[in-house]
């Protein structure tokens, strides 16, 4: 055994023992200073100042430094360490225990053995990996920032802290957080466990990110809250985002339990995403999915892309349904307790389109062209009015079994179609106190026409790039459409192309008829009204017309 007195070295100091290194005296040291011994080392006396970097070797080692202490290059069975400021480990291999207390706490590369107990009032953190084979238990008052991806926390981990950010390589197990409603990042490569405590990071962000499973056995309050799962991420419990909450999952992204809430949500999953809860959520970032299902109790603007995959559902209560982004699908379908509104910015492309709103739906309309790529448009209830713009052929039919394609009730209906034609699909009919139509192509064809229920008479082709028109136009009584008492057509085409007899309830005009320019005109009884300057007063050779007194 080396036993030392006080020891003042104004250089360097470098002690070697077979056996151990104990003090009686202080030791001051102002360069570096070399410990090894076949024993233990301890030198925990009160003075000890150690100026540069310190390398031991031994088995149990103890020590201290009433100034910073820097251990570099360390091999150990087990360590204890304590400085009243600054406290280093780097380079260090300790097959046992180590505990370590200092005002400021920062680890190099670092493996221990058993378990780690690490306690830095001023923070804690780090330049190179930790390794930790036993538990670990890091306390400061201030921040801990140990967020290498090369940690290895194989076991059971609790945390004290204000600011909390910490990795690990394979699974993390959180036995206990103390985060003080500061911010918390915790991030592992494998699965991540938390304790079964709520975590509030108040006005912080938390940030839980899993490459393998993450499980949530609490709520979550936060500002911007991340959570991401490389597996299945099910929500089981309320999740409460102050600002942006972020999902993401590998697989499926399920809601069983709980509330969403969020100014902004966003996020990803390699399954289905259902959030059928009763969430609170103001905007839809950026989404892709294969297949969505989300539902709030609040008013809902859509801002970013979403990608919906086969099926999506935007399910909005207790206010509107606000489109400035994209929403994508196979089968789309939107529902609002209000009104249903695309911006300038807003696209919806699905392959199938249906829907419910208790006020207007506005996807566009004479005023607004929205590039909208709808192929067939079904069972879409909107008795308080429907307007649609789209880019491409359209189709008309019954969707999920529904009476109308589409339902505007007794309100208006708009339809625009630039760059193909408008077809109807089956009998089922748009139900419309009024009708406006517009198409680049056609509209209908003479076997399949557009069929139309109205207890209306306004209804009017506003353009049509080939004519004619087809329509098959019935009122809710069952009687075909009469407007002003009959069919009014100009003397130029009388006699020229009314197919009454192949289709007796679908009156048309076959435009190409006339050499004089197209001009817009509208459905009658059922079939097509003329602007007023074109419309004869009388002609007693068409037993439809009418005679102006």
């Amino acid at each position: 055994t080396l036993l030392l007195g006080s020891v003042n070295a104004g250089g360097t100091l470098s002690l070697a023992s077979a056996g151990d290194i104990r003090q009686q005296g202080a030791v001051q040291v102002a360069g570096t200073t070399r410990l090894s011994a076949g024993g233990d080392i301890d030198l925990q006396a009160a003075g000890n100042r150690f100026g540069d970097a310190v390398a031991v070797q031994g088995q149990q080692v103890a020590l201290a430094s009433d100034g910073a202490l820097q251990l570099q290059g360390v091999t150990a069975g087990s360590l204890v360490a304590r400085s009243a400021e600054r406290l280093t480990l780097s380079a260090a291999d300790v097959a046992g225990n180590v505990t370590l207390q200092g005002q400021q706490l920062h680890f190099g590369t670092t493996h221990v053995g058993g378990n780690l107990q690490a306690t830095g009032s001023n923070g804690i953190d780090q330049d190179g990996t930790l390794r930790v084979d036993g538990s670990t238990d890091l306390r400061s008052d201030a921040s801990i920032a140990l967020g290498s991806a090369g940690n290895e926390l194989r076991g059971v981990v609790s945390l004290a802290g204000v600011g909390i950010d910490l990795a690990s390589a394979g699974d993390l197990r959180i036995g206990s957080l103390d985060n003080r409603s500061a911010a918390v990042r915790l991030q592992a490569g494998g699965s991540l466990n938390l304790p079964t405590g709520v975590i509030d990071t108040g006005g912080g962000d938390l940030q839980l990110l899993a490459g393998g499973a993450l499980q949530l056995p609490a709520a979550l309050r936060g500002n911007n809250i991340t959570l991401r799962s490389g597996q299945d991420l099910q929500l089981g419990q309320d999740v409460l985002a102050a600002g942006e909450l972020q999902l993401g999952s590998g697989g499926a992204l399920t809601q069983s339990g709980g509330v969403l809430a969020a100014q902004r949500l966003q996020g990803s999953a390699g399954g289905k995403a259902s959030l059928r809860g009763d969430n609170r959520i103001a905007t839809l970032g950026d989404f892709s999915s294969q297949g969505l299902e989300l539902r709030t109790t609040q008013g809902l603007q859509v801002t970013g892309n979403v990608q919906a995959g086969a099926q999506g559902l935007l399910d909005v209560h207790g206010g509107d349904l606000q489109l400035n982004g994209s929403v994508q699908a196979g089968q789309l379908r939107l529902q609002s307790s209000g009104a249903i509104r695309a911006g300038a910015g807003g696209r919806l492309l699905a392959d199938q389109l249906s829907g419910r709103a208790a006020g207007p739906t506005m996807l566009g309309d004479a005023s607004l062209f929205v590039a909208n790529a709808i192929g067939t448009l079904g069972d879409f209830q909107s008795p308080a009015g429907f307007s649609l713009t789209n880019a491409g052929t359209l189709a008309l039919a019954s969707l999920n079994g529904s009476a109308f394609s589409v339902d505007a009730g007794n309100s208006g209906f708009y339809l625009k179609v630039q760059g193909g034609d408008i077809h109807q699909l089956g009998t089922t009919p748009v139900l419309a106190g009024a009708s406006h139509w517009w198409s680049s192509g056609s509209i209908g064809t003479q076997p399949l026409p557009i069929y139309l229920t109205s207890a209306g008479s306004s209804h009017v082709v506003d353009f049509i790039g080939r004519p004619p028109a087809y329509f098959y136009g019935i009122g809710t009584d069952g009687l075909p459409l009469v407007v002003g008492g009959g069919l009014n057509l100009p003397t130029a085409i009388v006699g020229a192309r009314t197919q009454g007899s192949v289709l007796p309830r679908v009156a048309y005009v076959d435009m190409g008829a006339l050499s004089a320019q197209y001009r817009a005109f509208g459905i009658v009884q059922p079939g097509i009204r003329l602007p007023a300057d074109q419309t004869v007063a009388c002609d007693s050779g068409d037993p439809d017309a009418e005679c102006a007194q």
